[in-house]
């Protein structure tokens, strides 16, 4: 096989894991979100789970820690195929590397992927422990009126 062959399979190979790490960032994005804020869209699926209303978030939690690292090893694949492509094209001889003489540039040469998997995981399980903490809060828990659970959800986004 010549470098020409192998350089338009690993071509297509990284276009194919950029595209897929990306879906699955924002499948797993809108998933993690839709179980976090499910309580406030849809309050009369509150009253019936009481204290189980705490699964939401905590589901939404155990999801983002699976699939950061989900993310991070599909990074890690990209990767691997973006510096054996590079190394086919002898790219550190095309493209000039960038300088790490000050602080900014050291943060940018940061890889964009690997910062996105931990920002991901960061992010989202905040977010879920916040939600934990906003249920706690509010007694949507104890609440039997629909009328009151609706109200209370509302107010929290206003």
């Amino acid at each position: 096989m010549n470098d020409s062959y192998i350089a338009e399979r690993l071509w297509e190979d990284l276009k194919f894991r950029q595209s897929h790490y990306w879906a699955s960032f924002h499948r797993f994005s809108l998933a993690i979100i839709l179980i976090d804020i499910a309580p406030y869209i849809r309050p009369e699926i509150v009253e019936p789970l009481g204290k189980m209303i705490f699964i939401f978030p905590l589901t939404a939690l155990v999801i983002s820690i699976v699939c950061t690292w989900y993310l991070g090893a599909e990074y890690q694949r990209l990767d691997m195929v973006r510096a054996a492509y590079q190394k086919i094209l002898d790219y550190d001889k095309l493209v000039p590397k960038m300088p790490l003489d000050n602080k900014w540039n050291k943060i940018v040469a940061i890889r964009m992927g690997a910062t996105t998997s931990v920002a991901f995981g960061v992010g989202f399980s905040v977010a879920s422990v916040v939600n934990f903490v906003v249920l706690w809060s509010y007694p949507f828990h104890t609440i039997n009126n629909h009328a009151l659970v609706r109200e209370l959800s509302v107010n929290i986004w206003t």
